[in-house]
């Protein structure tokens, strides 16, 4: 039977889950540094558990949501797609945890090679002539693609101001449309969640970017 309790209620007083260093300086010393509005009066009702507990805990609620080990990847931010433990141990590698970002080109050869590889394969895959790995977000990726888009309108001499986005887009989407200086006009979806073509229909004209 899966355990519901809410950490507050796993708490028991005296446990702690972390062990700090010995300190260089008293408790009033380092409050003192610290403008008397932004003290606390009394102390925060935080869960005492131990480090073990709050572990088990979070785990135990991030199973419920995706589990790590049993699916692809969960749907949510487009910035935090999982990765494959495989991933994390490739990037545990030494050439790439040790590869100092400034270090010369000429000692980072093998880097630099998986790298412009990747590019080809993606650019095969997608039929564009070429990609950017620059952007290492999902927000990130978008913004720079409204760049993109902002650039070639403008290079072509056509009054573009507006960008189409679906009511249940990631909350990034009109942010980034807003950053680089359009509008955003929201298609709304039916019961089922999908945007019909006819609504796109609707809004798209020649201000449409």
């Amino acid at each position: 039977m899966t355990e519901n309790k809410n950490i507050y209620e796993k708490s028991v007083s005296g446990r702690k889950g972390f062990t700090l260093p010995e300190l260089q300086k008293s408790e009033k010393e380092i409050l003192s540094g610290i403008p008397e509005k932004f003290l606390r009066k009394e102390s925060a009702p935080l869960p005492e558990v131990s480090e073990g507990e709050a572990m088990r805990h979070f785990i135990g609620l991030s199973v419920k949501n995706h589990h790590i080990d049993k699916g692809f990847y969960p749907l949510g931010s487009c910035t935090m797609k999982y990765n494959p433990k495989l991933n994390d141990v490739a990037a545990s590698l030494p050439g790439f945890k040790q590869l100092h970002p400034l270090v010369p080109n000429n000692y980072s050869t093998g880097l630099l090679t998986l790298l412009w590889d990747l590019k080809q394969f993606l650019s095969e895959v997608s039929g564009f002539p070429s990609v950017s790995l620059q952007p290492s977000a999902g927000a990130q990726g978008e913004f720079a693609g409204l760049l993109i888009m902002r650039a070639y309108h403008l290079d072509k001499g056509n009054k573009r101001s507006k960008i189409i986005i679906p009511d249940s887009a990631h909350g990034t989407n009109p942010a980034s449309v807003t950053s680089v200086g359009y509008e955003t006009v929201m298609v709304k979806s039916n019961s089922k969640g999908v945007i019909e073509p006819e609504a796109v229909a609707e809004v798209v004209n020649d201000d449409i970017a």
